[in-house]
């Protein structure tokens, strides 16, 4: 990448995606089938619905409606691919043993990172091809935006925070005026810890799946059962030592975790984050192979939830939702909102 020029608006035009590759064939071959854009040797972009919905007017993203990212500037990644500590039953991703696969890894391959520049030229070449073939069908003006993103999701697949040198790759982000949203399962914390060192991201999310250790357990089926729920409630503990927004998301889903309210308030309070997040399961991509579709709450069964987890915490209300995304955000009113990386009071 040194030999490369580091012209961003031309991106498309001189970076290449390396050709080697530490995933195993078989899952390749699956994330591909999936229109994972890979880039690197463990990092991906990959399209949202909600960047086609919002080139074709047909609505935006919840985190437009919360925090006022345009979804159609949003790209999707992760800088770590094929490596997470949870097996959630409802996540959407396809994991290694949805298809019989021991390990994710090519065989005799080694779990690599790809350098901050790699992943911050690759996800911009990634998300051009991306919305290329829109630029002909949607308006001018939304396509010009599409193709100069302003914000990173990095939350697309595997742990983020796992990724050796995210304080590096998220200031690369930030000198080039994006905004970045981290989606955390919090089994990391001293990965955590060592991100809180910079002044990013924009927002830090912590997913709590459970109430408790055991459905936890259940649910999400950590590789290390005996140390998961101690990490996760370490990580709750330093998200309110941010300094950056924080939100804790919760992903509901009905006969698995969709109970205890104040089970979650009680982990909520511990974070005394932000922004609290319920969130329905959907029943898509991986998780039909291993939940069944009755799983999915209606945007009403969240809402319900979300006013009863409010009814056992201190200072926080139900303040937004979309109904679309079966999803309804708390807040304690002690941060501003964002628009466009842009903080508003």
């Amino acid at each position: 990448m040194d030999s490369q020029p580091k012209d961003l608006s031309n991106v498309h035009k001189w970076f290449r995606p390396t050709k080697e590759t530490i995933i195993h064939p078989t899952y390749l071959k699956k994330l591909k089938n999936q229109q994972y854009q890979i880039f690197g040797l463990n990092s991906a972009a990959k399209k949202c619905l909600w960047v086609h919905n919002a080139l074709y007017g047909q609505g935006t993203c919840y985190k437009n409606t919360f925090y006022g990212i345009a979804s159609h500037r949003c790209i999707q990644m992760t800088p770590n691919l094929i490596s997470c500590p949870l097996s959630c039953l409802f996540c959407w991703r396809v994991l290694p043993e949805d298809i019989q696969l021991p390990s994710p890894l090519k065989d005799g391959a080694k779990l690599t990172f790809d350098d901050p520049e790699t992943i911050f030229y690759g996800m911009h070449w990634a998300q051009r091809r991306i919305v290329s073939g829109y630029k002909v069908v949607v308006d001018k003006k939304l396509f010009e935006e599409a193709w100069n993103p302003k914000h990173v999701a990095l939350s697309l697949a595997g742990e983020p925070t796992f990724y050796p040198h995210m304080n590096e790759l998220l200031e690369l982000i930030h000198e080039h005026e994006l905004t970045s949203f981290i989606v955390s399962n919090g089994q990391y914390p001293s990965r955590i810890e060592k991100i809180m060192e910079t002044p990013f991201p924009s927002q830090m999310y912590l997913t709590v799946a459970a109430p408790n250790i055991r459905t936890y357990n259940e649910i999400c089926r950590p590789k290390n059962v005996e140390t998961a729920w101690g990490r996760l409630e370490r990580s709750l503990e330093l998200v309110k030592e941010m300094k950056t927004r924080t939100v804790v998301r919760l992903t509901v889903a009905n006969t698995l975790n969709l109970e205890d309210a104040e089970g979650y308030a009680e982990r909520i309070e511990i974070g005394k984050p932000n922004f609290v997040e319920i969130k329905g399961v959907v029943h898509v991509g991986g998780a039909q192979s291993r939940i069944e579709r009755e799983t999915m709450p209606s945007h009403e069964e969240v809402k319900t939830f979300g006013e009863e987890i409010a009814e056992h915490l201190t200072g926080y209300k139900l303040v937004k939702e979309h109904p679309r995304s079966k999803v309804v955000l708390l807040t304690n009113g002690k941060n501003p909102e964002v628009v466009f990386g842009e903080v508003t009071n």
